[in-house]
Formats: structure tokens, sequence, C-alpha cells
């Protein structure tokens, strides 16, 4: 267990944090201590830039596709809701159009939110799994598809996705399965500056 900050200089972690309370004028010689832990997980030596080409108050949606119709649909989805994510955060995509440029994003950024196209690349999503397990906040990757049906999606669940989002999106389900996600991450990993 351990505590984690951000700050303007970068992330630091401590095993435990103390909380001393001052000493009262007939409680002298005693002193009260309170061990608190703020997040579980995995202790993690370094941690990636934070969300670097996002601007405060942003999550960012890293999306593997090399449709730019589906990254035209999902940035006018995300402009065009009323939706705010916990706490006042407003979405913004982030288009990779290769397996490649997507796993060296996810090493060096810290992105909550991944959305993978099956249709064009098949079972890239379980790479982006594997390649996940070794981050210390690991997004939740959802699977888009055009045959999106109960057979993916549990198939998808089972290897450890979040969700499957069927194509072509319909802007209340994609906004519906974003916010679940975001909701997920944030509670497991905790709220950050920009994502």
């Amino acid at each position: 267990m351990f505590h984690f900050t951000q700050t303007a200089e970068g992330a630091q972690f401590s095993d435990r944090v103390v909380i001393g309370f001052p000493l009262s004028a007939a409680g002298a010689g005693r002193r009260a201590s309170l061990g608190a832990v703020f997040r579980t997980g995995k202790k993690s030596g370094s941690v990636p830039e934070r969300f670097a080409g996002h601007p405060p108050g942003t999550i960012a949606v890293l999306s593997l596709s090399p449709s730019e119709n589906d990254h035209t649909v999902l940035a006018r989805t995300f402009r065009n809701s009323s939706l705010t994510m916990y706490p006042n955060y407003r979405l913004t995509l982030q288009p990779s159009p290769t397996l490649a440029s997507t796993l060296a994003l996810l090493r060096t950024q810290r992105i909550p939110i991944v959305l993978c196209d099956d249709d064009a690349y098949p079972d890239a999503w379980r790479e982006i799994l594997r390649a996940c397990r070794v981050l210390p906040a690991p997004p939740c990757v959802i699977v888009t598809s055009r045959l999106a049906g109960d057979g993916l999606w549990m198939e998808l669940l089972g290897e450890g996705a979040f969700d499957l989002l069927s194509k072509p999106f319909d802007p209340s389900e994609v906004m519906r399965i974003i916010h679940s996600a975001w909701v997920h991450w944030q509670n497991r990993y905790g709220l950050t500056d920009g994502a």
C-alpha cells in the first residue's frame, strides 16, 4: 500500500502517510498519530509523464483506428456532449492510426481509456491488454466493432477488456460506456490534473 501525490515537479510515492495531532495541554507526553492509506495497488518506482499533450481538465481517450470517420464521429460526440466527467473534466480524442503508435503512447503517457477498432485490427485489443499489465494505472480498453455481439462481448470481457461498443456509433451509447470507464478508472487510480 502506498500514497501517491502528483505535484508540478512530478509524482511522489511514500509507503505510508502519518498525520500527527498537536499535543493538548492536558495530554502532555501523549501523542496520537493516524496512518492513512489513500490507494492500494502495486508500488512503482516511476510514473509515466502525466497526460502530456492534453490541457488540464481534459480526459484523453486514445482511439486505435485507421478510420478518420470514426475519429470524426467520436470527436464530435465528445464536443457536443453536455456531460462532464467528475470533477468537471471534458473528453478529448487522441487518434492513433497504428498498434505500434498506440503501444508507444501507452508506455509514455498515462491514458485512462483506449478504444480499439476490432474490424481494422482484429485481436489488437489482446496485445494492448498484454502491454498494459505492466503499467501502474492500466487504461480501460473498449473494443469497437461492426460485428458486435454477445460472443465477442463475452470473449473480450473474459480477457480483461472493459466493454464492447458497436458501430456505427450511437452518441448516447458512446457517452454511457466512456463515462462508465472513466468512473471505474478514476475510482481505481485516483483523480488527475488532466488525463
